[in-house]
């Protein structure tokens, strides 16, 4: 697995629309890469990564906690991220995770 400093945009950006597996103890969900963008911030950053943002969709039937969650996806993808729950949509809860 690689260390999530090691994540740029350039990672997410082919899996845009892709699903990503979440395992839980009742199971697992499946979560959604709906959004891959560059985090804007006034004055920007120094040193490190470009920041970047992702947002996922997820069931609401099993809405998530805030927490450092392990997601895999096709192509060997696993890692560790840590997600936001940010909203709700009618068929959906929506969760970001920021990279800075």
């Amino acid at each position: 697995m690689t260390a999530p400093t090691a994540l740029d945009i350039d990672n997410f950006l082919p899996m845009l629309d892709q699903e990503f597996k979440l395992p839980l103890e009742q199971g697992g969900i499946l979560l959604r890469l709906t959004e891959v963008a560059p985090y804007q911030r006034k004055g920007g950053f120094r040193g490190g990564r470009d920041p970047f943002h992702l947002i996922f969709q997820g069931p609401l039937e099993l809405p998530l906690q805030q927490g450092t969650y392990l997601l895999s996806a096709e192509g060997d993808f696993e890692h560790a991220i840590f997600l936001v729950p940010v909203g709700r949509e009618e068929t959906a809860m929506i969760y970001q995770a920021v990279f800075n």
